[in-house]
């Protein structure tokens, strides 16, 4: 059987990892196209994985990114074509949706945020994995079609945490001081659907508010070289303020930190699963897992710098104990994928 597995950002590369290996142990054959975006093709090398890469970053107005979605979707199918590939999975990438249904080939899909556009992922998938608590607090709610959704129990993230080994070597690689508070911040991301004036304002408030407090050491895991220009500059050579310039394990990293920020996601929900202090500054609507993850008390959400404050003290990071692994999870979607072979 031969799967083919496209990856469109970092999110999806760190998703993939485990899921990769556990395919080929099953018999499969595996074929990896990736978009030259973010940290997604640094993962899946540091990975050793084997990857074609498609595309790139696509930016400007919505008519350049409805461009940029066509035209990579051109590609993947000229990249498929002939290669007799039995099923295309990936995790809500519209040009990998339209590729393979315009060579036919079933496609197995997934999302976790149901505020983006989700019109060609029901309509080209032949199955759509979600969540359960997205289907039960959102799709059955509204009225979804919901005849080709597979729920699972969890979240994404724990298919990769399931691997997480914790390392201290990562303060050495980043030049920190155990001993003085670490806080991460990811940016929001500035190209995304989701990108506003008051989402990317925000992020620049609470670096400012943070570089306010003494003693605090600062990483911020910039998307992009352009993005870490910009924010290199906002900080004005500040000291506390680590900017690394290739991809770091950021898993390690949220770990190892007491307060972790997010203007994405993806990394408020790994710190939140990995019981790390995590802030979401998403400017987008907010989304049921995270609403859930609110609302169990994993996860605070922030409209203004000043609700930032007072930051949480420290707490003695060697305590904290690793959630449970989830094989269960890596097993199961491993078998979904399989059954349309």
């Amino acid at each position: 059987m031969r799967v083919w597995v496209d990856v469109e950002n970092a999110p999806q590369a760190w998703f993939f990892r485990p899921l990769l290996p556990a395919l080929r142990a099953r018999g499969a054959e595996v074929v990896v196209t990736v978009r030259d975006y973010g940290e997604a093709v640094g993962l899946l090398s540091a990975a050793g994985e084997p990857f074609t890469v498609i595309g790139s970053a696509a930016s400007g107005s919505r008519w350049s990114r409805t461009l940029a979605v066509a035209g990579r979707a051109a590609a993947l199918a000229r990249f498929a074509r002939g290669r007799r590939l039995d099923v295309a999975v990936s995790h809500g990438v519209r040009p990998h949706l339209a590729a393979a249904a315009l060579l036919r080939i079933p496609c197995l899909t997934g999302y976790d945020y149901e505020h983006a556009s989700k019109l060609l992922v029901h309509r080209l998938a032949c199955e759509v994995l979600v969540p359960r608590v997205l289907l039960e607090r959102h799709l059955q709610r509204v009225g979804a079609d919901v005849r080709k959704v597979t729920a699972y129990e969890g979240f994404k993230e724990e298919v990769y945490l399931t691997e997480f080994r914790p390392d201290d070597g990562i303060y050495a690689a980043l030049g920190l001081d155990p001993a003085l508070p670490v806080i991460t911040v990811r940016p929001p991301s500035f190209h995304a659907h989701y990108a506003s004036r008051e989402g990317n304002a925000l992020f620049f408030d609470v670096l400012r508010v943070l570089r306010e407090e003494p003693a605090r050491q600062i990483v911020v895991t910039a998307r992009d070289a352009a993005q870490r220009a910009q924010v290199a500059a906002a900080c004005r050579g500040d000291g506390r303020v680590v900017l690394p310039e290739r991809p770091v394990d950021g898993l390690n990293l949220i770990w190892h930190s007491d307060l972790v920020i997010s203007g994405g996601g993806t990394m408020a929900r790994e710190a939140a699963l990995l019981g790390v202090p995590a802030v979401s500054i998403f400017g987008g609507p907010l989304g049921v897992v995270e609403g859930y993850l609110e609302e169990t008390g994993r996860l605070r959400r922030i409209r203004n710098s000043q609700e930032l404050r007072p930051l949480p003290s420290p707490r003695s990071r060697a305590q904290r104990p690793l959630p449970p692994p989830r094989v269960d999870l890596v097993d199961f979607l491993t078998e979904r994928i399989l059954s349309h072979g």
